[in-house]
């Protein structure tokens, strides 16, 4: 019996890398030939997925396949593939790769023949492959998962190399989607967690219009306890909207709006529609059911003035925003120089960024729900204790609050009364 080749498996960057990398290590074991192990010294095959987004994420690609290059050393049989975002990036480029044994695009997860065929250094596809059907391993090991509902993305921001990357939008259909969330019950997912490029995209391409809430109101009958959507685009946010989304039972009040900024003026040279009323009109209503704003910013975009800034400022204390995360901007696509903008000095974006956090951790602390009783979702064992979320957090991204109690496990929903002792989050049964 022909011995089984073993695949050491790292997963860099979003949750989509990490979908893609569980569909390849379904498909390599289907295959017969290879098998998962968790031990890079006894692995045949090391597979780096990677980012290839900003500059702090292909420094981080590049540690780790140095980090496994050295391990190649005292094992030259050793065979390190690098696949996705930071492959479909940088292509051909010897430099870059150049002790790096095969280097995959993203559209051959599910066929381990060619993934793993050392005859060609380089395989690249055309960027359409949706996996439809694709069986997956689950890797986070948890009672959350995500969904991909499409792939690619059509939008031209000035500032992101995505739709280079990963090509145009491409949505999967329906049926397809609905029977891997089915799957993912029958395994015991109990948060489900939708991802995409832009989820608000979904079926734009297929139907001319977003199919996002259609898809929602029939993944809402099937029984999971909380889904979860990221990655809203707010040009498709209005009340309207999200009186619909609220009426939904298990798609929870978590709008994740990456608005990247909210001047009019460097949201025109990002290449993003200004911000519309519908979107500010959505933010009331909102808060009124509950539900909370969670958004990406990008601090220092080159010509970023002091008003531009303080407009976010403001914007920031005046929402109240419960959560979000600010990028210091790196210039990938040369726009600084294409658009004859005048950078923003790198102390300059630290110092706004240090601001606004501390505007955000004030927002955090003011808005949450002190002395109120909660459904909270216990993911793991901590010291002392467990640490959960409530629905305001996804998991990775977001905030923990330490809960104590009896009788919790990770993957049940309890209820907990929420506190703020000694600075921590915490909650108690």
């Amino acid at each position: 019996m022909k011995k089984k080749q073993k695949v050491f498996l790292i997963s860099l960057g979003c949750p989509r890398n990490l979908v893609d990398s569980e569909i390849l290590a379904a498909s390599s074991i289907m295959d017969g030939n290879y098998e998962i192990t968790f031990d890079p010294y006894e692995a045949d095959h090391i597979v780096i997925n990677t980012c290839g987004f900003l500059e702090s994420s292909i420094k981080e690609a590049e540690d780790v396949i140095e980090e496994y290059l050295e391990l190649k050393k005292s094992n030259p049989q050793l065979k390190i593939i690098v696949s996705g975002c930071m492959a479909e990036r940088f292509g051909r480029d010897k430099k870059i790769f150049k002790d790096v044994d095969l280097i995959r695009g993203i559209d051959h997860y599910d066929v381990p023949k060619q993934f793993y065929d050392e005859r060609k250094r380089f395989i690249f596809g055309e960027k359409n492959n949706q996996y439809p059907g694709a069986e997956r391993l689950l890797l986070t090991g948890a009672h959350y998962e995500y969904l991909k509902i499409a792939e690619g993305c059509s939008h031209k921001c000035t500032y992101c190399l995505i739709p280079h990357i990963k090509g145009p939008l491409r949505s999967r259909s329906i049926n397809d989607i609905l029977e891997e969330a089915g799957k993912l019950l029958k395994q015991g997912i109990s948060e489900l967690i939708i991802i995409a490029q832009d989820t608000t995209d979904y079926g734009k391409d297929l139907f001319g219009g977003s199919r996002l809430l259609e898809l929602l109101e029939e993944l809402d009958k099937m029984g999971f306890t909380w889904i979860r959507v990221h990655y809203l685009n707010p040009a498709d946010i209005g009340p309207a909207w999200v009186e619909r989304f609220l009426g939904l039972k298990t798609v929870i009040p978590y709008f994740d709006i990456p608005i990247q900024h909210v001047s009019e003026r460097i949201l025109r040279f990002m290449g993003r529609p200004s911000l519309n009323k519908g979107f500010y009109d959505s933010l009331p209503l909102i808060r009124s059911a509950g539900g909370i704003l969670r958004t990406n910013l990008i601090i220092g975009f080159p010509g970023e003035s002091e008003d531009d800034f303080k407009e976010l400022a403001d914007f920031l204390r005046k929402n109240r925003v419960e959560r979000a995360v600010f990028f210091p901007f790196s210039d990938e696509n040369n726009i600084t120089d294409s658009l004859s903008l005048q950078p923003v000095p790198l102390d300059k974006i630290e110092k706004r960024i240090s601001l606004l956090e501390e505007i955000q951790t004030e927002n955090i602390y003011e808005t949450f729900p002190v002395g109120k009783k909660e459904i909270v979702v216990i993911d793991r064992e901590a010291k002392g204790g467990y640490e959960g979320r409530t629905f305001r957090d996804s998991p990775g991204v977001d905030l923990n609050i330490k809960v104590t109690g009896k009788q919790m496990t990770p993957g049940k929903f309890i209820k907990a009364k929420l506190y703020i002792q000694d600075g921590e989050f915490r909650g108690r049964t």
